[in-house]
């Protein structure tokens, strides 16, 4: 499963503004295997107003520049996989 985000969050999770596009990601990611985020720099930190899940679920997040040494810091422990090309 890939999927698109607006905000990652260590606190908040993934979030979405849009209560529909929540539920049905929630949906998605509770039934998919591997879930693989899409994601651009500018989102890490961001949360936005609703939780589609929490970053512990997650597989690998792709993006376009490595996160901050606390989101580096925190995926590491967590197995979470971040591709990214500077």
């Amino acid at each position: 499963m890939f999927l698109v985000v607006n905000g990652i969050s260590i606190v908040e999770g993934l979030t979405t503004p849009d209560e529909l596009e929540a539920y049905v990601d929630n949906e998605v990611v509770k039934k998919s295997k591997d879930k693989i985020i899409l994601a651009d720099n500018s989102k890490f930190g961001a949360a936005a107003f609703l939780k589609i899940c929490s970053l512990e679920v997650i597989v690998t997040i792709i993006t376009d520049k490595a996160p901050s040494i606390e989101y580096d810091d925190f995926f590491k422990n967590k197995n979470i996989r971040v591709l990214y090309n500077e």
